[in-house]
C-alpha cells in the first residue's frame, strides 16, 4: 500500500481526476479538526471535511470540489506512527523516502528541504510519478515530537498541483501539536543535596553547575543555525537575613533587574513552588542582541532564597511557557537536610 499518498484512498481518488477548479485557500479556524488521541489539530478551508481513518492513517481530507464522477480534486492525508524511543527526524524521513521510491518506481523528487511545523524542525519532499498513465504530484511533510512521527501528504493530479499548492501550504502550516506546547515525556531529574531541591528537565537539555551562586543551569538544544539564544532555566540560591520576607525579596529582585538591565516588568503575582509560597515575576529584557522574556520565581526555605529564572526569546515565549510550567511543577524542596543544615551546607560550599 502506498505510504506517502495516504494509502489506497488517495491513489484511487487521484487516478480518476480530470479537470480542475480553484477554491478559497483561506483556513477557517471554525473548521479546525482535532485528534487528541493522535496528538494534533489542523485547520481546514471552508468545505474541507476531515474523515477519520483507522490505524496509523488517522485522517483523510478530500477537497470539496468534485469531478463529474463524484471524486474530489485533491486529497490531504495525515499518518501518525509511534517509535519505540524518541523519534528521529532524519531516520523517519530517510525511511519513508526509501519506501516511496520502492513502491513508486520512477518517482521524481524535484524539491526537498527543511521546514518548521508548529515551531518544530521538519523536512519536506515534493514528488511526482505516473501510474496507469496518470501523472500525480504531491508534497509530503515530515515532523516528529517525542516518540511520534507525523506525516502530512498533499496530492493532486500534476496539472492541478499549482491550483491547490497554496491550500496545501496553509493547511500544513496550520498544523498544531496537542496538547499545545507540552514538554516531551522524556525527562531527566536533577538533585542538589547541598541546597536541598530537585527538578526535572527535558532529557535533551544540557544541565551544568556554573558556580558563583548559580546552583544549576539547564539549556535547550538550538533549533537551527539561526537560533542565537537557547532556552534556559537558572536556579540561584543564596542566604538572606531572616528579617527579609517574601514580599521584600521580590521587591529587591525587581529593583535589581531595573538597575542592572532595561527590564520591563509585565506582571507580578503570588504562586506556589514546591509546596511553598512564592512570587512570580514576568519581565522582558535585552541580553546581548536578543530580546528575552523571562519568568522569575522567588521562594524561601529557612535562611535560603531560591530564584528560579526561565528565559527564552520574546517571540518564543508562548511556545516554551508550557515547557517552563512543566519544569516548575516538577520542582521539589527535598527533606534530605533540615533548613538549618541546608544553610550550613551552603556556607561550606562557598
Amino acid at each position: 500500500m502506498p505510504r506517502l499518498t495516504g494509502g489506497c484512498l488517495a491513489a484511487v481518488v487521484l487516478a480518476s481526476l480530470a479537470a480542475a477548479s480553484a477554491l478559497s485557500s483561506e483556513i477557517s479556524e471554525s473548521n479546525r479538526y482535532h485528534d487528541k488521541t493522535a496528538g494534533f489539530s489542523v485547520g481546514l478551508p471552508p468545505g474541507w471535511i476531515g474523515v477519520p481513518g483507522k490505524g496509523e492513517n488517522v485522517l483523510a481530507v478530500p477537497s470539496p470540489r468534485k469531478q463529474e464522477n463524484g471524486l474530489p480534486e485533491a486529497v490531504v492525508a495525515i499518518r501518525v506512527t509511534r517509535s519505540a524511543a524518541e523519534a528521529n527526524l532524519d531516520t523517519f524521513y530517510n525511511r519513508e523516502v526509501a519506501a516511496l521510491e520502492e513502491e513508486r518506481p520512477g518517482v521524481k523528487r524535484p524539491d526537498t528541504g527543511a521546514i518548521k511545523i508548529d515551531g518544530e524542525p521538519g523536512k519536506y519532499v515534493v514528488f511526482s510519478y505516473t501510474e496507469s498513465g496518470v501523472a500525480v504530484k504531491g508534497v509530503s511533510v515530515f515532523v516528529t515530537r517525542g516518540a511520534k512521527e507525523f506525516l502530512i501528504t498533499c496530492t493532486a493530479l500534476a496539472p492541478l498541483y499549482s491550483v491547490y499548492e497554496s491550500t496545501f501550504e496553509k493547511i500544513t502550516q496550520s498544523f498544531q501539536f496537542l496538547p499545545r506546547g507540552a514538554v516531551k515525556s522524556a525527562t531527566t531529574t536533577y538533585s542538589n543535596a547541598v541546597y536541598g531541591f530537585s527538578v526535572a528537565f527535558p532529557s535533551d537539555w544540557t544541565v551544568s553547575e556554573p558556580g558563583e551562586g548559580a546552583a544549576v543551569r539547564a539549556t535547550s538544544p538550538l533549533e537551527d543555525n539561526k537560533d542565537t539564544f537557547p532556552e534556559r532555566v537558572d536556579i540561584i540560591v543564596h542566604e538572606q537575613p531572616a528579617s527579609v520576607d517574601l514580599d521584600r525579596a521580590a521587591k529587591d529582585t525587581v529593583d535589581a533587574l531595573r538597575k542592572e538591565s532595561d527590564a520591563r516588568i509585565v506582571e507580578t503575582e503570588s504562586v506556589a513552588v514546591g509546596g511553598r509560597s512564592a512570587k512570580r515575576i514576568v519581565y522582558t529584557a535585552t541580553f546581548g542582541s536578543d530580546r528575552l522574556k523571562n519568568t522569575a520565581y522567588i521562594a524561601k526555605a529557612g535562611p535560603l532564597r531560591y530564584v528560579i529564572t526561565c528565559s527564552c526569546a520574546e517571540d518564543k515565549y508562548d511556545k516554551y511557557k508550557p515547557v517552563f510550567d512543566a519544569i516548575m511543577e516538577s520542582f521539589r524542596f527535598d527533606g534530605g537536610a533540615s533548613e538549618k543544615q541546608g544553610a550550613t551546607s551552603a556556607k561550606n560550599a562557598k
